[in-house]
């Protein structure tokens, strides 16, 4: 069992972890459950800094806090929805190389990048909505000049 709160950051990352279950409740620094085999984040601690959740198997951010006060990474696991994410993030969101298919459910607030690149989210489907607007497509989703130019055109066209 771990301790029920940590003053500082805490990390059980790279350790073969399948459930939070008896993680701490709190931590008042960054949480790292990197890189273990969790298909969930019930059981996750508040955090109060970093929070990072990638290279597990989660198909869900269900149980995951509404707002990260730094970064927050769910990066390459195997999502297909942002829903349940946190609604704000005080820095970076990262959610790359997962399998994620529709912008909805984006965060409201991103204070920092907004990193959704190596997904299946198509070009068209964005180029034109709030999102497309709201983060830059060659930044954000890592698409080029020239794709956004031609999205632009055939959503126009169509």
């Amino acid at each position: 069992h771990s301790p029920t709160f940590v003053g500082d950051d805490f990390s059980c990352a790279e350790n073969k972890i399948t459930s939070l279950e008896y993680c701490c409740s709190e931590i008042y620094g960054s949480f790292d459950c990197s890189g273990n085999e969790l298909t969930s984040l019930d059981h996750s601690p508040y955090v109060n800094s970093n929070f990072n959740c990638c290279y597990n198997m989660l198909t869900s951010l269900e149980f995951c806090q509404e707002e990260v006060y730094c970064n927050f990474d769910c990066s390459s696991n195997k999502l297909t929805s942002l829903e349940y994410c946190p609604n704000d993030v005080g820095g970076n969101f990262s959610c790359m190389d997962n399998e994620i298919n529709t912008i909805k459910h984006l965060p409201n607030n991103v204070s920092g990048h907004f990193f959704c690149h190596y997904n299946s989210i198509l070009l068209e489907d964005i180029v034109f909505s709030v999102c497309g607007k709201k983060f830059d497509l060659t930044k954000s989703f890592g698409f080029s000049e020239d794709e956004i130019r031609i999205a632009k055109i055939n959503v126009i066209i169509s």
